[in-house]
């Protein structure tokens, strides 16, 4: 059997002219779909990852509510009517340890509280003087106050030589929590 070269040849020419171009043709209208499929695909996970999120949802809240029940159960926070009378609370609470350790309070400022999960930070700057020897008493006590009373930055200045027998001038910056109103 004797092949037909020419015939062969003119197919094969064909075959390239029309298939070649035929599958570019494919190649490119089939991207955008292949795109398009990955892109729905990744919607689908996305759609389905907020659904579970959505789910748990009320159950971080229902942890989040125990927590703050349990927190303002124990008398960790300042309470008030509104977030500046728990800062003065506070303030009015520093004056009074500042005074139990023979100390005195030469400025404060109360700082607008922020709000953040359900409760307040509130904010007093202190400017004082303390004698010396009474500050580790000044902290001690500042650290076993109910509710709880955090000092955010401490800078002690003392001015003399050797042993301190000088008051020291110190600068707070003290934190406290409040409910949210």
């Amino acid at each position: 059997m004797a092949y037909n070269w020419h015939r062969l040849r003119v197919l094969g020419i064909a075959s390239c002219i029309i298939i070649g171009p035929l599958v570019s043709f494919l190649g490119w209208a089939l991207i955008p779909i292949a795109t398009a499929l990955q892109q729905a695909s990744s919607d689908t996970q996305t759609i389905q990852h907020l659904r579970n999120l959505a789910a748990e949802k009320p159950a971080y809240q229902a942890a989040l509510t125990r927590a703050k029940t349990k927190i303002t159960g124990s008398g960790a926070l300042y309470t008030g009517s509104s977030a500046e009378l728990a800062s003065a609370t506070l303030q009015n609470t520093l004056q009074d340890l500042v005074t139990q350790a023979g100390g005195q309070i030469t400025s404060s400022a109360i700082e607008p509280p922020q709000t953040g999960h359900g409760l307040q930070t509130l904010s007093v700057s202190l400017t004082l003087t303390l004698p010396a020897g009474q500050l580790p008493l000044f902290l001690k006590n500042l650290d076993a106050q109910k509710p709880w009373i955090i000092a955010d930055s401490l800078d002690i200045r003392s001015y003399g030589f050797g042993v301190i027998t000088s008051d020291l001038n110190i600068q707070m910056q003290i934190k406290a929590f409040g409910e949210t109103e």
